[in-house]
C-alpha cells in the first residue's frame, strides 16, 4: 500500500512511539557588542516529586531569571531556600509574551550566560539576517530589563531588534534552524527531504515494494548522495535491537539517489531501517518545533514560587505567594537524532489489488483578544490619578463546558485546549497596570483556541486485481473479495471513529458501494469509481 507522503496526515494506528522533536544542534562562536559578561553561577538544586509537578529548591544565592520586577507589578526579586514549581507555559503568559521573552532570554542567555546553544542560533539568524531583510540581533537583554521586558514598551525599545524579531518570529526561527521545515545543519548539509519528518518509529517512511524489491527513493539531483555514503544505516526486526550489518537475508544497494533493497525470499520478515546520524555532519541539526509557538512554548520554563523562606518582604512583612515574581529559564535539550524508514508488511506482486485510504490530520490556532481599559479619578476633586496600581484578575466562566471524557459530536475536551487543559477554579492573576498622567490604564490580552480534528480521504475504491494469463484465476477472485471486505471494514471503523466527536468521515459519491458489497461475494472485479485518495483541501471541505 504506497504512502502518500503529504505533512498533514496521519494513520490514527499509528501512535507508536512520540515524534522526537529533539535534534542536535552544532554549536558555533558568537562574540556580540555588549555590556559586562556575568560569570557562571553553579546550579544546586534539590527535587522533589509533589502532585503538582517538579518542585525546585534553590540553594542560597541562585535563583532563575524574574520576569515582574518592582516597578511593573508589586513583586520581589530575591531567593533564597524558596521552593519553586514549573507551571505551563501557555497558561502563566499569553501569546505576545512568550515571542517577547523567548527572544529577550535568548538574547540574555547569549551574551550574559555565554551559552553555547543560545550563541549558535544567534550566530545562525545573524549570518542570513541581513541578507533577507531582518535586523541583527546585536544586544542582549540585560538581567535587569528581563524584568520589565514584557510589561514596558519603553523597556524594549531599547533593543531596537527586539519588537522586530517578535513579529517576525517564524523568519527568525527559520534561519535558526528551529522549525521542522527548516532542518540546515550549522555545517550546511541538511537532512534528505524525504526523510526530514521521520524521527521516531511512530513516523517511520514507509518503503513500497514490488516482487520483493523495494526503493527508497532520494532527490533525483543526487545531492543526497553524501547523506547516504556518510550516515550509517542500521536494521532491526522489532525496532529495539539494531544491527550494523543487514539482517535476515536483506541485500542493500545504495547510489546516489536511492536506497534499494532485495530479498531472495518473499515471505522474509520486514524490518526497520534506522538513519543514525550520531558522529556526523548530519547530527548537527537545530532542536526541530512545528510552529513558532511551539517553540516558545516549549523552549521557555516557567516557574512559580510554592514555598517562600520568607526573605520576600517589604517592610517586615512578607508577600504572599500569589505576589512572588515568577522566574524562567530557556532549554535546549540537544541530543542526536535518527530517521526511521519500514519495508510495507504487505509486498505485492504484479496482478495484486491495492487499497489506498489516509486520515489527514487539520490543526488551527485562533485568537481572541480582549483589550481592559480604566482610568482613575479622584474621588473629591474630579481630577486623574497617576500611579494607581491595578490588579486584573481573570475568570474561566466556561469551565463547564469542558469534558474529561469523550461525548460526541459538538463537545470541547480537555485534550484540544492547547495541547493541556487551561483550567481553573475562581480568579487568577493575570497581570498589574499602573495608571498614567491622565489617569488612564489599559492592557491587552490576548487568548488563543487550537483546533484538532482528523478527516477521511473520502473512502477511493479498491483497485482490484486484473486477470492476467497464466495466473491463478481462483486466487485472484479470492484476493479481490479479500480487498472488497476490507473496504468495507475501513468504512464501518471510520463511521465508528466519527461518532467519538474527533474525526470527520465522508464517501466519494462516484464510488459504487453496491458492487464493491457485490465484488466483497463473487470476487469478480468490475470499475467501481475512482481509486485515489482525495486530496487534503478537498476532502476537509467535504
Amino acid at each position: 500500500m504506497e504512502k502518500k507522503k503529504k505533512a498533514l496526515y496521519h494513520r490514527w494506528w499509528s501512535k507508536g512511539l512520540e515524534r522526537g522533536k529533539r535534534v542536535v544542534s552544532g554549536l558555533l562562536a558568537i562574540t556580540l557588542i555588549c555590556g559586562i559578561i556575568f560569570p557562571y553561577l553553579p546550579v544546586k538544586e534539590v527535587k522533589a516529586e509533589t502532585e503538582e509537578g517538579t518542585v525546585l529548591a534553590w540553594s542560597d544565592g541562585w535563583h532563575h531569571y524574574c520576569i515582574d520586577g518592582s516597578g511593573y507589578v508589586p513583586n520581589c526579586s530575591s531567593t533564597k531556600n524558596d521552593k519553586y514549581m514549573r507551571v505551563n507555559t501557555r497558561e502563566a503568559l499569553n501569546s505576545e509574551e512568550r515571542a517577547i521573552l523567548f527572544w529577550a532570554m535568548l538574547s540574555f542567555m547569549a551574551v550574559y550566560r555565554s551559552d553555547p546553544a543560545a550563541a549558535g542560533k544567534i550566530a545562525l539568524i545573524n549570518q542570513k539576517a541581513e541578507e533577507v531583510g531582518l535586523k541583527k540581533i546585536e544586544r542582549g537583554v540585560s538581567e535587569q530589563d528581563l524584568k520589565a521586558v514584557i510589561h514596558s514598551p519603553a523597556v524594549r525599545a531599547k533593543y531596537d531588534w527586539l519588537d522586530f524579531a517578535v513579529t517576525h518570529g517564524e523568519e527568525y526561527l527559520k534561519l535558526a534552524g528551529l522549525l521542522v521545515n527548516s532542518l540546515e545543519t550549522v555545517s550546511g548539509k541538511k537532512i534528505p527531504d524525504v526523510l526530514r519528518n521521520s524521527t521516531g518509529l511512530g513516523y517511520a517512511v514507509e518503503v513500497a515494494g514490488l516482487d520483493g524489491e523495494f526503493v527508497l527513493q532520494f532527490d533525483d539531483s543526487g545531492k543526497d548522495g553524501d547523506f547516504l555514503e556518510k550516515v550509517p544505516l542500521k536494521m532491526s526486526a522489532d525496532g529495539i535491537t539494531w544491527s550494523n550489518e543487514p539482517i535476515n537475508g536483506w541485500n542493500v544497494e545504495k547510489t546516489t539517489t536511492q536506497l534499494r533493497m532485495t530479498n531472495p525470499n518473499m515471505q522474509a520478515q520486514s524490518v526497520y531501517l534506522k538513519f543514525d546520524t550520531s558522529g556526523t555532519d548530519y547530527g548537527l541539526v537545530s532542536t526541530s518545533y512545528d510552529s513558532s509557538d511551539e517553540c516558545y512554548s516549549q523552549a521557555l520554563q516557567v516557574w512559580k514560587c510554592v514555598a517562600c523562606s520568607g526573605t520576600h518582604a517589604t517592610g517586615g512583612r512578607v508577600h504572599p505567594l500569589e505576589k512572588h515574581q515568577r522566574t524562567i529559564w530557556m532549554d535546549f535539550s540537544d541530543t542526536p537524532t535518527a530517521y526511521y524508514a519500514i519495508l510495507e508488511k504487505e509486498r505485492r506482486t504484479t496482478g495484486e489489488g491495492n487499497l489506498a485510504f489516509q486520515i489527514y490530520h487539520h490543526e488551527e490556532d485562533m485568537d481572541a483578544d480582549y483589550l481592559v481599559q480604566l482610568y482613575k479619578y479622584d474621588y473629591e476633586t474630579g481630577k486623574p490619578l497617576e500611579g494607581t496600581a491595578f490588579d486584573l484578575y481573570e475568570r474561566f466562566d466556561d469551565k463547564n463546558l469542558i469534558t474529561k471524557e469523550k461525548k460526541g459530536i459538538g463537545a470541547i475536551y480537555e485534550e484540544e485546549i492547547t495541547h493541556t487543559p487551561v483550567l481553573w477554579d475562581g480568579f487568577r492573576l493575570v497581570t498589574s497596570v499602573r495608571t498614567d498622567s491622565q489617569g488612564y490604564a489599559s492592557y491587552k490580552l490576548e487568548k488563543s483556541y487550537h483546533y484538532d480534528k482528523t478527516f477521511c480521504d473520502g473512502h477511493p475504491a479498491p483497485a482490484f486485481a486484473v486477470f492476467f494469463q497464466g495466473q491463478n484465476a481462483e486466487q485472484i477472485r479470492t484476493s479481490n473479495a479479500q480487498l472488497a471486505w476490507e473496504w468495507l471494514r475501513c468504512v464501518e471503523e471510520c463511521e465508528k471513529k466519527a461518532e467519538e466527536g474527533t474525526h470527520f468521515h465522508w464517501k466519494m459519491e462516484e464510488v459504487d458501494v453496491n458492487a464493491i458489497q457485490s465484488i466483497a461475494n463473487s470476487g469478480q472485479a468490475v470499475t467501481v469509481g475512482p481509486t485515489e485518495s482525495a486530496d487534503a483541501k478537498i476532502s476537509y471541505e467535504k
